[in-house]
């Protein structure tokens, strides 16, 4: 059986490795460079 969720670790891991030195780790971007992914 599999589960419905996410695979949240596997995202996380995703994000860290493509995204966050850009977006920030809390996803609220630089400051008049990378728009939040947050609001």
């Amino acid at each position: 059986m599999s589960s419905a969720l996410p695979n949240t670790t596997l995202g996380k891991a995703l994000y860290v490795q493509h995204c966050q030195t850009c977006h920030q780790a809390d996803g609220a971007g630089a400051q008049n460079m990378v728009p939040p992914l947050i609001r």
